[in-house]
């Protein structure tokens, strides 16, 4: 049975990496608790000093605790404190001590944590992309969705794109799931940031070029086959969204590839934010975001909210 209800975050996670989009990324979380009445975890991370590193502090006539308090990072700890408070946020600090990824997941798991947000890593390469190497372990591995700020977001939110795929050949009772999640977070998040909810679903034509080549078709068979496909993927979006429709500005059903398509959409249209999942491979745990989702969030310019499936365990849970 398909599970729709009204969800509320109680606990939001901001991640402190020490980035320059850090403090924005801290007041789209403040903002966030603010709206739902959720209490806000700072979370830093403390990863522990090598042998060689220590003797060069000691060399230098620096002790360990000089030489953290010469860190920016208090500073910043105290101006994210005033803010919060100042917003009437409830706030609790907590540091990582250790190996930084797993002592976030584990630290989100033990606390129930509804969503962590943090500032995009810079990544260098041909291409610009928003993912650096920790964002791209934190979604695959979180237990809960992760919330990714680009440096140049705007203070506030007036368009959010949903990404859904609904399948209609396919009858994956947890896939449908985790599309009426992505909507339904999308919508409550639409409704906090009284933003505009736009929804989108690429629907693909495998085999087209085959079919009008060597498949021997006329053009205008295989127009008729993918309008007929294109029919398919119309009713399996339309029954899907129905409970939301109330909510729903406006429907994208494009054709092509998802990973070009959402991306260039989102671009075009100057989307603040984009809802997705990442998809579990051949059941195994842990194991997470195919080819499409992972190009996506590599190409997309704008933040991401990316969900779990239901049941998903961390495989750093299990270990």
């Amino acid at each position: 049975m398909i599970q729709i209800s009204k969800e509320k975050w109680n606990r939001i996670s901001w991640l402190q990496t020490e980035q320059a989009g850090d403090e924005l990324a801290f007041q789209r979380a403040v903002r966030l608790c603010r709206d739902t009445k959720a209490d806000l975890t700072i979370l830093e991370t403390e990863e522990e000093v090598s042998d060689h590193l220590y003797s060069l502090i000691h060399s230098l006539g620096l002790s360990l605790p000089s030489f953290w308090d010469a860190s920016p990072q208090g500073e910043l700890i105290e101006r994210t404190k005033e803010l919060a408070a100042s917003e009437q946020v409830a706030v609790e600090r907590h540091t990582i001590h250790g190996r930084p990824l797993e002592g976030i997941v584990r630290h989100l798991i033990s606390t129930d944590c509804d969503l962590l947000v943090k500032a995009a890593q810079p990544s260098f390469g041909i291409r610009r992309v928003l993912l650096g190497h920790l964002d791209r372990q934190l979604i695959r591995k979180c237990p809960c969705p992760v919330w990714i700020e680009k440096p140049d977001a705007r203070p506030s939110h007036d368009r959010i794109l949903a990404a859904v795929d609904p399948a209609p050949f396919a009858d994956d009772l947890q896939h449908h799931q985790l599309n009426v999640d992505i909507l339904q977070w999308a919508s409550y998040l639409a409704d906090v940031e009284q933003a505009q909810l736009d929804i989108v679903h690429v629907w693909p034509f495998h085999h087209e070029r085959r079919l009008l080549g060597r498949g021997g078709f006329s053009d205008m068979d295989v127009a008729r086959i993918g309008a007929e496909i294109r029919s398919k993927h119309q009713d399996a979006l339309d029954r899907l969204i129905e409970p939301f429709r109330s909510k729903i500005h406006r429907i994208h059903l494009l054709k092509g590839d998802a990973a070009e398509e959402i991306s260039r959409l989102a671009d075009q249209m100057s989307f603040d934010v984009v809802v997705l999942g990442t998809i579990c491979r051949s059941g195994i745990q842990g194991l997470l975001i195919g080819n499409t989702a992972e190009t996506v969030l590599d190409q997309i310019n704008c933040s991401v909210m990316a969900l779990k499936p239901r049941g998903f365990v961390s495989p750093i849970a299990i270990h």
